[in-house]
């Protein structure tokens, strides 16, 4: 019983692992491109791909943080649909 639970909470890991990889490398920058530039649309596209929401930039701004100081309300909106 006890190998039974362990192989499932290593197959959980494993599978969590691979979920939490974005689309691509550069898709934390295309979303901070994206919301720069106010794109609704890109922003929904990484999100629905699997760009994690509550990621940050090296000074520990969220992205939610970075479309509210770019007055985005649109973007605001999308990124507080993706949590």
């Amino acid at each position: 019983m006890k190998l039974i639970i362990r192989y499932f909470l290593m197959l959980g890991v494993a599978v969590s692992a691979a979920l939490s990889v974005p689309v691509h490398a550069g898709a934390y920058d295309d979303m901070v491109r994206a919301i720069s530039f106010g794109d609704q649309g890109s922003v929904a596209s990484l999100l629905q791909k699997g760009l994690d929401v509550d990621s940050v930039n090296k000074e520990g701004d969220s992205l939610l943080m970075m479309a509210a100081k770019e007055g985005n309300v649109n973007v605001v909106k999308t990124l507080l649909g993706g949590k």
